[in-house]
């Protein structure tokens, strides 16, 4: 008995321990790690107070009311983690009616069983509810990892719930719970479960913070679009395949300086914003756009033909030349120019097609601006490009006619 009163010592330094080492990793902006941080920390007082350190009713009660908000928090973590939502309301409800219910049991019926019985039901509920909120969402290998651990906590809850009756004797009263047989198997269960749950919400907040400076080391934060080094790990898959093939478009915003000389830097960066916006929201499934610096832009297309990318270049160009920025107090027309090369896998490289686009940008800048230039040294304002791929597409309908 002197090594399990050892091991119920133990359980709430661990606890706190790890309590505390998630509300460090809170402060690194992950905001799941503060309700894990206080579902610990509640559990770790509750093991506390489980312990012979005052009146049997007064710790039986404070014991339940700590090991109710601990699971609660738990929920709470889970919902954070995934963003997630389950009706506050609801869980806050439940705890309250918990305690009303179980005041009672432990003040004025002193029922051991029944209070355990009601303990165990409301803890898988108020950890179970929101898991089944996030089920679906598990992706990563990290995050499947922490739904494993917090659906085998509450199977182990409700295994003790189904265990309850061969456990505890029906004559025992609240000052029996540190003699009981159950007392032994939670406090066992409790803390092997509770390090598995620990591990994995650990391994997923770690996990979180990885991805979060990887996003940063290889996003623009202004654009939210790629920057080079996240279009080269992008387009690593593409390129990979044996016949890939596609286009790469390069763009700038005309006389950018200008916009910031006269209006401020704050406007121009309102104006790149909304560029990056106008591109990610015309672009293709499949294609990838990153800011290369400044106000330069690169599109890859695959699959797609010089045409097809012209004429996506060309809606873009028109959209954003006849956008209305007085609201953002710049007072004049803003536009944009358009290089557009091809690439082949099988003899090209990224780099090698991105400065052909490029030279056809500068080409386009040379020609007056405000224009898309293909590959090939053909000048071509968009609504040139439109009539001439439809009159293509008149003159292959009748030939098939």
């Amino acid at each position: 008995m002197e090594a399990f009163d050892s091991f119920a010592l133990t359980l709430p330094i661990m606890a706190l321990t790890v309590s505390a080492v998630f509300l460090v990793l809170w402060r690194f902006g992950l905001k799941a790690a503060l309700f894990w941080g206080l579902g610990f920390g509640c559990s770790g007082l509750g093991f506390l107070v489980s312990l012979p350190l005052g009146p049997a009713d007064i710790m039986a009660m404070t014991g339940d009311a700590l090991f109710a908000f601990a699971f609660f928090f738990y929920g709470q973590a889970l919902l954070t983690h995934f963003d997630a939502q389950y009706p506050l309301g609801y869980r806050l409800a439940l705890i309250g009616a918990y305690l009303a219910v179980d005041s009672y049991l432990v003040f004025g019926l002193a029922d051991l069983r029944s209070e355990l019985l009601l303990n165990d039901l409301v803890a898988a509920l108020l950890l179970g509810l929101p898991l089944s909120a996030v089920v679906q969402q598990a992706h990563a290998t990290a995050d499947r990892l922490v739904v494993a651990a917090a659906s085998l906590v509450v199977i182990e809850t409700l295994t003790r719930v189904a265990a309850i009756s061969y456990l505890v004797d029906g004559n025992d009263d609240i000052e029996a719970f540190g003699e009981s047989v159950y007392a032994v198997v939670m406090q066992i269960t409790s803390g092997c479960f509770g390090v598995l749950l620990a591990a994995a919400a650990f391994g997923s907040m770690v996990m979180r913070v990885m991805l979060n400076y990887r996003r940063a080391a290889e996003v623009d934060p202004l654009t939210g679009l790629y920057n080079r080094r996240g279009l080269e790990q992008a387009l690593k898959p593409i390129q990979a395949r044996d016949a890939w093939s596609g286009v790469i478009v390069v763009t700038d915003i005309d006389h950018f300086k200008q916009v910031n000389d006269r209006f401020g830097h704050a406007a121009g960066d309102r104006v790149i914003a909304a560029f990056a916006l106008e591109i990610r929201t015309s672009i293709p499934a499949g294609a990838v756009a990153a800011r290369l610096g400044g106000e330069e832009f690169v599109i890859c297309i695959p699959g797609a033909s010089l045409a097809e990318a012209g004429v996506l270049a060309h809606g873009v160009r028109l959209r954003f030349a006849g956008r209305d920025w007085r609201q953002f107090g710049i007072d004049r027309q803003i536009t944009a120019s358009f290089g557009v090369a091809k690439m082949q896998a099988e003899n090209d490289t990224l780099q090698a097609a991105i400065d052909r686009a490029d030279q056809c940008l500068y080409e386009a800048k040379g020609a007056g601006r405000n224009m898309v230039v293909v590959e090939g040294g053909v000048f071509e304002t968009g609504e040139t490009l439109i009539a001439d791929l439809q009159a293509a597409l008149s003159a292959l309908k009748q030939a098939d006619g």
